[in-house]
């Protein structure tokens, strides 16, 4: 199969270039702690990251590639790809921001029945190594970053199978993290009202997306760091109201219903 008739990669929210450029940055790259420190010198001096928050954004820029590399096509297109992290990146824009991602183009399709733990097998080796050079370059610690990685990595791949209506085994996400090694606990949530349809359960992320020690006013809404459930409610509500209605299918599992609470 073709790497232009895969679907999932043509119409992907971030865009996918299958050409090599002098920007492209791959996951294998992300495993030497200096490409860390360059590349988070980089995000700092766009002006728009602070420290911490740099070297932790490379965690999610590392997870948008991972998961539009192997999971967006085997979830859309019932196809997987052999790769490796010399085969897949991300490329950035002026600002900082993720601008593409970056898939080798000389691909073989597996023809080998693979499930969410298989490949999260595959995909553990490539998160430890990175998890490992962020923690080396930025003094960061191991277990925060690996909790990050995970839950930013199911939380993408959830919103995925809602947008594309792709119904994956009720197990999926314990098959998943019995592959990536990860143990997790149950998370927190909270119940939001964001339009007239039945109220929403939202998850709590156990920490910080950056790992930052307080909420500031970048933080997302249902941030652990804020003060309580009301203001993680208001926020949150707030924020669905803002998302069109792909965007709120992805992030709350159904459509929007009637006008907004």
């Amino acid at each position: 199969m073709h790497t232009q008739s895969i679907i999932a990669w043509r119409e992907s929210p971030i865009p996918v270039t299958h050409t090599l450029s002098a920007q492209s940055i791959s996951l294998h790259d992300l495993t030497q702690p200096h490409v860390i420190s360059t590349l988070a010198d980089q995000l700092i001096h766009s002006g728009t990251f602070q420290s911490r928050t740099a070297y932790m954004m490379i965690v999610h820029y590392a997870v948008d590639a991972m998961v539009i590399a192997w999971f967006a096509p085997l979830i859309r297109d019932k196809a997987l790809f052999t790769l490796d992290a010399n085969d897949v990146g991300f490329i950035l824009g002026t600002q900082g921001q993720l601008s593409h991602i970056w898939i080798h183009p000389d691909i073989a399709q597996t023809t080998m029945s693979v499930n969410m733990s298989d490949l999260g097998q595959i995909i553990a080796p490539i998160m430890n190594e990175i998890v490992t050079s962020i923690h080396k370059a930025g003094h960061i610690g191991k277990r925060g970053i690996t909790i990050v990685f995970v839950e930013a990595l199911i939380r993408r791949i959830t919103a995925l199978t809602r947008c594309y209506d792709h119904e994956l085994p009720c197990d999926w996400s314990q098959a998943l993290l019995y592959g990536l090694g990860y143990i997790a606990k149950p998370q927190n949530t909270i119940t939001v009202h964001p339009d007239d349809g039945p109220a929403i359960e939202m998850p709590i992320p156990t920490v910080c997306c950056v790992l930052s020690r307080y909420a500031d006013q970048y933080a997302c809404p249902t941030c652990p760091q804020h003060a309580s459930h009301d203001v993680r409610r208001t926020f949150t509500e707030a924020w669905l109201a803002t998302l069109n209605a792909h965007e709120f299918l992805g992030v709350t599992g159904r459509h929007r219903i009637g006008g907004q609470s």
